[in-house]
């Protein structure tokens, strides 16, 4: 999450030196959501755990993630984004509402690579979850431990007993 801080930042800071008088409050307004976006991904970097797992909690999430592999992506993901709220949603909003704008070409630039770095994955991390068995989305939504967070690789280095 570094990378997407640094380059979110850098971009956005680039393009503010260049067009900021001729863009206004759009481009200000946007620059001001990244910059709230990128201290939000500091935060929740900073919060990051190793979540403490009973046994049961250990088996299930290893006979899953043996299974689909993909399933601790999505996992991680999702307690990871909940952290990045609300500033996630709200530039997630701010861009959907610039699409539909005639703005200037470096506001423009700007909303595009913004999204593009920060928004577009793939969907086979959720694929994956989805086709799991309804009661091991109940368990695992129960699961307080997974709603912070998560240092993925050591967390799944102590799922698989590594």
């Amino acid at each position: 999450m570094k990378f997407l801080t640094y380059h979110l930042l850098s971009l956005s800071f680039l393009l503010a030196s260049a067009s900021v008088l001729a863009d206004g409050f759009y481009f200000t307004h946007l620059n001001d959501k990244i910059v709230e976006y990128s201290d939000k991904i500091e935060v929740c970097d900073s919060k990051k755990v190793i979540p403490d797992l009973n046994d049961e909690e250990l088996s299930v999430l290893r006979r899953i993630i043996t299974k689909e592999p993909l399933v601790w992506a999505y996992l991680t993901e999702k307690s990871y984004n909940q952290c990045l709220q609300p500033e996630r949603g709200e530039l997630a909003e701010l861009l959907l509402i610039y699409e539909h704008l005639d703005l200037p070409v470096a506001t423009s630039k700007l909303v595009s690579v913004t999204g593009e770095l920060t928004y577009k994955q793939s969907l086979d991390a959720l694929k994956a979850y989805e086709s799991i068995d309804s009661s091991d989305k109940e368990f695992i939504e129960d699961m307080e431990a997974l709603r912070k967070p998560i240092k993925a690789l050591e967390t799944f280095e102590k799922i698989m007993g590594m």
